[in-house]
């Protein structure tokens, strides 16, 4: 990996994913983030064997986020300003977060 772009990353092709692998700190721009990862293919001899991969090619391809092992998959926040930091699926039902309990809940 160059100094510049420093998150790990595997491509499937038959799939069209991108699985990105960041450590704690890093920083995703999800606008350039294909771009990004075009230029780590083309400038990077890891990664030879996806050098025929065009940048518009690459713009087809759906990115997936992976932190400690987890798949990020995004989440409502809870509407109470009080808990205005924690994501997770809304509950119908009234609960301390009005987050469903029996779900995943994360804080950020």
């Amino acid at each position: 990996m160059s100094d510049l772009f420093k998150i790990a990353f595997s491509i499937k092709r038959e799939s069209k994913n991108i699985f990105l692998f960041p450590n704690n700190g890093d920083y995703i721009d999800c606008h350039n983030i294909h771009m990004q990862i075009y230029n780590e293919i083309q400038n990077n001899t890891d990664y030879q064997e996806y050098q025929d991969i065009t940048e518009q090619d690459l713009l087809q391809y759906e990115c997936f986020i992976f932190f400690n092992s987890q798949l990020l998959l995004g989440g409502s926040e809870s509407p109470i300003s009080s808990q205005e930091y924690f994501f997770g699926e809304l509950d119908s039902k009234n609960s301390d977060t009005l987050l469903d309990t029996l779900k995943p809940i994360y804080y950020f």
